[in-house]
């Protein structure tokens, strides 16, 4: 069974070659849904969302000291009072 190191190599015949078949793709069973793509549109939108309400919330807030601010001021400092008066 040792092979001439010396022979010449001989391809085999096109005739001996089986023929290439594709793969059957089968579809998916009946009650596996299709696969999901991601969805990028709702992360943005999200995303815009959240931003708007962080400036909203920080906007309202802003407002409200800039309409308040002194009167919290002077309670803060009236509390501060009574906490040294009762220490």
């Amino acid at each position: 069974m040792s092979q001439d190191p010396n022979a010449y190599y001989t391809p085999p015949s096109p005739e001996s070659i089986p023929p290439f078949e594709q793969p059957v793709q089968y579809p998916p069973p009946a009650g596996m849904p299709p696969e999901k793509k991601s969805n990028k549109t709702l992360i943005i939108i999200l995303v815009i969302v959240a931003v708007l309400l962080l400036c909203c919330c920080c906007g309202a807030i802003g407002w409200f000291l800039w309409n308040n601010g002194d009167q919290i001021i002077e309670q803060l400092e009236q509390m501060g009072q009574l906490l040294q008066f009762i220490v």
